[in-house]
């Protein structure tokens, strides 16, 4: 028995369809895995400055007590130094968070790493509190830097 040419274009055709079907499946799987390991690369460089910043201001809103903020950022593991300043310069971190011109206490200063700043480099976060003389929380700044050496 032959076997006709309409029956040879189908068998022809058939076969190219799951070619193409594989095709996709294999194009669709790799883009599914070079996804995924963006977004676990993404996690391992840690949080992002935004994901910083709310975590902050969600858990020291205005007001808290210094001891607060300290007790906030020994249990977070953030590294931090206490300091009181004696003058504000022009761009400074009080400048920034407009307490300048308010009677400042101490400040602390807070770096939390790694943070998320760049696909390439490694990054921190510096948060600066400013407390009042009272010792109670009136702003904040948050910077964040690359480390690109």
């Amino acid at each position: 028995m032959a076997i006709s040419s309409e029956s040879k274009g189908s068998v022809a055709r058939s076969t190219r369809s799951r070619r193409r079907c594989a095709l996709a499946i294999g194009l669709l799987a790799i883009g599914v895995l070079s996804a995924w390991a963006v977004v676990a690369f993404v996690r391992a460089k840690g949080p992002t400055p935004g994901q910083v910043e709310h975590r902050v201001r969600t858990a020291l809103p205005i007001s808290s007590a210094g001891e607060q903020a300290e007790t906030w950022l020994r249990k977070e593991g953030i590294e931090f130094v206490s300091f009181t300043r004696t003058a504000v310069e022009i761009g400074s971190p009080a400048v920034r968070a407009g307490v300048s011109a308010r009677p400042l206490g101490r400040t602390i200063r807070a770096i939390v790493r790694p943070v998320f700043t760049n696909l390439i480099f490694d990054g921190d976060v510096h948060v600066y509190l400013f407390f009042d003389p009272d010792d109670h929380l009136i702003g904040y700044d948050l910077e964040p830097m690359t480390w690109a050496l």
